[in-house]
């Protein structure tokens, strides 16, 4: 992960320099400024804009060593959304207070700033509602569980639910096991429930609103990434021609596109810019596999001889998502479009409250 720390004083220097090499030790690249010059592991941009803009581009975690107005401005015009703003910190120059300004809890502000605070010496100062008030905050859950959330408005009322007092409820797919100990004001449900449920809730799905309803009047999606997408296609298909066929198929079974966890495919397409890049898009990893571990799986899967013949197996996308998916089971077998075929493999998991 970058981050990139910027001090405006002699005295913020010597704080800076201590917060990033905590930060090294804790497997960051740093990127350090003084008064928009650069030194050591360097940052290019001069002006405290440029350095702003610079760093919310590359960057995870920003770090102001001044006043808090200073860093305000500088980044008030670079602010888009909760989902994907980085982590903002503000810190005196003496390094007494370490304070989150921005994504607390999606992009781990609050999480950084005890850090920092823990490490360094001086005193985290966390504002966050659920926080203060020793309440479950959903999206540092869903995050550390690599939940995507489906909704920021929702996802702010059921914090606003929790900090009233109220009861939400929680409800999981069949395929998803929740373990450990309830946090204090979520009630755990058995899928499918519908007598007496809490007015707001939270509900762990794979599949699309129109496939799978919301349970609660006010419902929370998460979604976990469970999904294995197989793909074969001719030698250079294009992404796009991929991706319309997988978006069409996810339409049409009501699936999550942030369900997947992988793409998946034969050895022979590891270098197929076509599925690297919608692979990219995605943000999730393409792997491939050697025809003898396709074929290592049995029979049981849609045969196509044409495709023996060119790969040595009978069946490359339904394969190469089991494969992937190693326990799974095959949920979409194959659909074709214009040189493109697609299989999709759900897995169980388990997700720790």
């Amino acid at each position: 992960m970058k981050a990139f720390l910027i001090s405006f004083t002699e005295s913020g220097e010597e704080v800076m320099k201590r917060y990033a090499a905590a930060l090294r030790e804790a497997g960051c690249s740093c990127f350090t400024s003084v008064k928009g010059k650069a030194f050591g592991e360097r940052s290019e941009k001069s002006s405290l804009e440029e350095w702003t803009a610079e760093a919310f581009k590359e960057g995870r975690l920003l770090v102001f060593i001044g006043a808090s107005g200073i860093a305000v401005r500088a980044i008030a015009p670079q602010v888009k959304t909760k989902k994907e703003d980085p982590a903002v910190i503000v810190s005196d120059e003496k390094g007494r207070f370490v304070i989150p300004l921005l994504s607390g809890h999606l992009g781990g502000a609050n999480r950084w700033a005890r850090f920092l605070s823990e490490r360094c010496g001086g005193e985290a100062v966390i504002t966050t509602a659920t926080d203060i008030n020793g309440k479950f905050s959903v999206d540092t859950w869903a995050k550390e569980r690599q939940l995507a959330i489906s909704d920021m408005t929702a996802a702010r009322e059921i914090s606003a639910a929790l900090l009233r007092g109220e009861t939400v409820g929680v409800m999981a797919e069949k395929n998803v096991i929740l373990k450990g100990p309830v946090p204090g004001g979520l009630k755990l449900l058995e899928y499918g429930e519908n007598r007496e449920l809490p007015g707001a809730g939270i509900f762990i799905t794979w599949r699309r609103k129109n496939a799978a309803g919301d349970p609660f009047e006010t419902t929370l999606r998460l979604i976990p990434e469970i999904l294995y997408l197989g793909i074969g296609c001719r030698r250079g298909t294009e992404r796009k021609k991929i991706e319309a066929l997988v978006k069409r198929i996810f339409l049409e079974e009501g699936l999550e596109e942030e369900a997947v966890a992988a793409v998946a495919s034969i050895d022979m397409k590891r270098d197929e810019k076509g599925i690297e890049e919608y692979a990219e898009s995605l943000k999730v990893p393409f792997v491939t596999f050697s025809s003898r571990r396709l074929e290592a799986l049995g029979e049981g899967f849609t045969p196509s001889e044409l495709v023996r013949s060119v790969t040595g197996v009978d069946n490359v996308c339904e394969r190469s998502a089991m494969a992937a998916a190693e326990d799974g089971r095959l949920i979409v077998r194959k659909q074709s479009s214009d040189g493109v075929t697609a299989a999709v493999a759900a897995v169980k998991t388990e997700i720790e409250f």
